[in-house]
């Protein structure tokens, strides 16, 4: 008998499935993609290893299925392996939702899962009824996730914890900085930062004078090319940064 798991945070789902602790059943909704395809992509990247991935991992698109093709897949044992992975992807798509004999099938499921598969639900860029039957189940008896929009109270909170996973600091005028720039898409936040990642190589700080220049040299670029601002423009802004460290030093001395 499965037992009733607490309303999830994507950090404390990460965080678990980083350290290969797994649930039965994930169902992942809501209206932001972002934490939605991050949750999913860590089940598939951590959830087996790749040389047992093509016996046991299954990935199922909601257009082309079914509820009972799901629980078969579900119900299977895994071959030489420690787990079944079942991933449905576009779940809004699944026209089951609606034929309550399908719902009461999977509710069937949920109460009495195979512990050894990871079955994922990916309701993306959709809410989900919450009255419904099928989804007070879903609540009860899976890891339930809303994927939330990005408050503007939050959206700080999120580059900092976007920042240490590239083990990366900031002061907090230029987190600021960063968030007025780029706006509150988390997909975009997340790329962005790998690339200050990337070209910033041994340095570990984000000073708000950095972001100061880079910022300038956005507002300067033709309005073509701001979209790639950061693939366009961060070498440069690197260039003259550690330019002007040198000159300070000259000066200095």
């Amino acid at each position: 008998m499965a037992t009733k798991t607490a309303q999830a945070s994507a950090s404390s789902i990460l965080k678990e499935v980083k350290q290969n602790k797994f649930q039965p059943v994930y169902f992942l909704f809501g209206e932001e993609p972002f934490f939605i395809d991050q949750i999913t992509n860590a089940i598939e990247k951590y959830a087996l290893p790749a040389e047992a991935k093509s016996f046991n991992q299954v990935v199922l698109y909601g257009k082309d299925c079914n509820i009972g093709a799901i629980i078969n897949n579900a119900r299977r044992f895994p071959m030489m392996a420690e787990r079944v992975v079942v991933i449905i992807k576009e779940a809004h798509s699944l026209p089951d939702w609606k034929n309550s004999e399908a719902t009461n099938t999977l509710e069937k499921y949920l109460k009495s899962p195979q512990t050894s598969t990871v079955l994922v639900f990916a309701f993306k860029n959709k809410s989900f009824d919450k009255r419904v039957k099928i989804a007070k189940v879903l609540e009860e008896y899976t890891v339930f996730f809303e994927s939330k929009k990005i408050s503007d109270a939050k959206l700080d909170s999120f580059v900092q914890d976007q920042l240490a996973e590239l083990n990366l600091k900031a002061e907090n005028n230029a987190i600021q900085l960063l968030t007025e720039n780029i706006g509150n898409d988390p997909s975009r936040i997340k790329s962005e930062l790998d690339k200050l990642a990337i070209n910033l190589k041994e340095r570990r700080l984000l000073l708000t004078i950095f972001i100061n220049l880079l910022v300038s040299l956005v507002n300067t670029t033709s309005l073509n090319y701001k979209k790639l601002w950061f693939s366009a423009i961060l070498s440069s802004a690197i260039r003259l940064f550690n330019t002007s460290l040198k000159m300070a030093k000259l000066v200095i001395l």
